[in-house]
């Protein structure tokens, strides 16, 4: 079945909604926020700057999901949907992957909220906290991967497992950056956001499926 327009307005107003209100509370920096954002962060930090195994590991997450490498898995996708006969998708994948990028990085200079500070730093990362960076283009991917599978997957156990498997990577994603120490869990939780509105938005103003051929008019 055709994806529907309509729902991708709904959930995509919805989801625009929900970041709006983070970003909000984000600027306006209440102590109840702050209290929330260490209270979250400051176990997992702790426990990566005491233990170098899980530091290694989380540092291998965060270079492998950086944007820089996931944009040639998301060409290569999209190259392999043109090939395959599916020009629409292959184009709408990059559109949902580009807008999360520029999204995020115009964000970060609009809100300009410093990174956190701890005790013993598990990692060091430059530049501004809010969004999450990693957290919304694996958000967009995680989307894109969604869409895809409901959209060619031939079987609905495939499609259930694609979807299992976006969600887990994106929420994994998401926690390393915290167990890194270089974000608050709202940035996170933003990124997430902004990166699954982009592409409801996306999948609202851009149908990916191939157009329908038109019939013929009979006599």
């Amino acid at each position: 079945a055709r994806i529907q327009s309509t729902s991708g307005s709904t959930f995509a107003g919805a989801g625009a909604l929900l970041f709006t209100l983070v970003a909000l509370v984000v600027q306006a920096d209440p102590h109840w926020l702050r209290s929330l954002d260490h209270g979250l962060g400051s176990g997992p930090e702790r426990y990566a700057a005491e233990h170098r195994a899980v530091r290694e590991v989380a540092n291998f997450v965060a270079r492998i999901t950086q944007p820089d490498f996931l944009v040639i898995l998301v060409v290569v996708t999209a190259a392999v949907l043109v090939v395959r006969g599916y020009r629409r998708a292959g184009v709408w994948a990059l559109i949902v992957f580009e807008a999360a990028r520029w999204g995020y990085f115009v964000l970060k200079a609009v809100f300009e909220r410093p990174r956190p500070t701890w005790a013993h730093p598990a990692a060091h990362a430059g530049g501004w906290s809010f969004p999450s960076g990693h957290s919304t283009v694996i958000g967009a991917v995680a989307g894109i991967a969604i869409v895809l599978a409901v959209m060619l997957s031939p079987t609905r156990e495939l499609r259930r497992r694609v979807i299992v498997g976006a969600v887990a990577v994106a929420g994994v994603v998401g926690f390393d950056r915290i167990l890194l120490g270089v974000h608050y869990p709202s940035d996170v939780l933003a990124g997430l956001l902004l990166g699954a509105t982009v592409t409801l938005l996306a999948l609202a103003a851009f149908d990916p499926l191939p157009r329908a051929p038109r019939s013929e008019p009979t006599t």
